[in-house]
């Protein structure tokens, strides 16, 4: 609550100030639904969720700006002993130079920078090297799992590099580091003693993820365009983690493109996931788009998967017609087989109300082998109107009917059970630009 009573003075003051713009959205929402098992045993749900998006320009300074994202929630119906629920996803202050030369920005912020991924509450500078190409640094501790306060840099860190060039040949090229570490909790339990491990496989500061990554991209000629990826982990051993290449050829509305990828899984030590077994898996795919105009388009993807001796694949077909969508999707593999087929469609009204509606069916298979098709289908009915330029009204509701062939621990009574759920969403927009002192009428 401390964040929220520092940005809500944050905002009185952008408000009082003369040479200061403000724009943002908020968002109420309320969800619901009613779950009925086939031996007659429902369970009903009611949540409210409040969030806030919202940037202020211009904090005594053109190049300062500080932007932010909460969200509450509250279980109307049941209570929970943890609610409310607060989640601050991001607030950070901005320093952009001018024709955007160098960037700095403080505060909690997501990074995606090369095989850098993570939330932080830190520092980044994304600096122009000229000629040379361009450098990204990041550094901060990590965000509590709740979202909620700060941590230290002991209970866990992150930091980083990503070097991008397009010097030479005319080629993107990209080189990143990156390095965390977390204090790591230990617990024990009888998988892990059968397993022979302790309550502790990672002491403080040790190193939890270490990677450096490559990749490039390249125009060749007119219709050809090339990407390659290559992520490892290191340093005992070095492995690769990611390897990936796409090539794509684009001509008027008819796109193609063939792309081969490997991947294999980086679980954390002392994760319990380390407990399962784990292996890479190694896919290739072909995909074709074809847009005839405004109101029709094509496409379609088959592809092949390799889980180390089981053998998969996916194949997806559809078309978009007008506002619409209509396709079908096929898996078979590791997992089991499915289909299903899905459809949408948005149609406008009038200047103020959109309607929305959706179908999707799909029948599936636990594991490969004989046996009776369980079946899920959902249909869904939407409204949306908006009745000036800064309110919009959305009310949706969702019948999800399914025959499970087969008892989960989601949903232990197989057979015939259905969800009803509606989604009610109001959102608001504001802006307050500068004041006379910045060119404002």
């Amino acid at each position: 609550m401390r964040w929220v009573y520092g940005i809500a003075a944050l905002l009185l003051f952008a408000g009082s100030a003369g040479g200061t713009g403000v724009t943002g959205r908020f968002t109420t929402a309320v969800y619901t639904f009613e779950r009925s098992y086939p031996d007659t045993v429902s369970r009903g749900d009611l949540r409210a969720y409040q969030t806030a998006r919202f940037r202020v320009m211009g904090l005594g300074r053109s190049e300062l700006s500080f932007q932010a994202y909460l969200r509450a929630s509250l279980d109307l119906l049941h209570r929970a002993g943890n609610d409310p629920q607060y989640r601050f996803y991001h607030g950070y202050f901005r320093w952009e130079a001018d024709e955007d030369r160098f960037v700095l920005t403080g505060g909690r912020q997501l990074v995606l920078a090369g095989v850098g991924v993570g939330r932080i509450d830190g520092i980044r500078a994304d600096v122009d090297l000229g000629g040379l190409g361009r450098l990204d640094a990041y550094a901060g501790t990590l965000v509590p799992v709740d979202r909620e306060g700060v941590s230290g840099w002991g209970e866990g860190h992150m930091f980083g590099v990503h070097l991008m060039s397009s010097r030479l040949l005319e080629t993107s090229l990209g080189v990143s580091f990156y390095r965390r570490s977390r204090q790591a909790r230990p617990y024990l339990s009888s998988s892990r003693m059968a397993a022979g491990l302790g309550s502790l496989e990672i002491q403080a500061g040790e190193v939890e993820q270490q990677m450096v990554g490559f990749d490039l991209q390249r125009r060749l000629g007119r219709l050809l365009s090339l990407y390659l990826r290559w992520d490892l982990s290191m340093p005992d051993p070095l492995q690769t983690r990611r390897m990936e290449g796409v090539l794509r050829y684009s001509y008027q509305g008819f796109t193609l493109s063939g792309e081969v990828l490997y991947r294999k899984p980086y679980v954390d030590r002392n994760s319990i996931f380390s407990l399962f077994t784990h292996s890479s898996n190694r896919e290739a795919s072909f995909r074709g788009n074809y847009r005839f105009n405004r109101f029709l388009s094509l496409f379609g993807e088959v592809s092949k998967v390799d889980y180390e001796g089981d053998d998969g694949y996916r194949i997806n077909l559809g078309a978009n017609v007008l506002n619409g969508y209509v396709g079908y999707i096929r898996r078979r593999g590791y997992g089991g087989v499915a289909d299903g087929l899905t459809a949408s469609l948005r149609y406008r009204m009038n200047r103020k109300v959109w309607m929305d509606g959706g179908f999707h069916l799909s029948r599936f298979r636990l594991y490969e082998g004989e046996g009776a098709r369980s079946t899920v289908a959902t249909s869904t009915l939407g409204v949306t109107y908006r009745p000036g330029r800064r309110l919009s009204l959305s009310l949706q509701g969702q019948n999800l009917m399914q025959d499970l062939k087969l008892a989960t621990r989601a949903n232990p009574f197989p057979g015939m059970s259905h969800d009803l759920r509606f989604f009610f969403r109001a959102t608001t927009w504001f802006f307050r630009g500068p004041g006379p002192g910045r060119g404002a009428p």
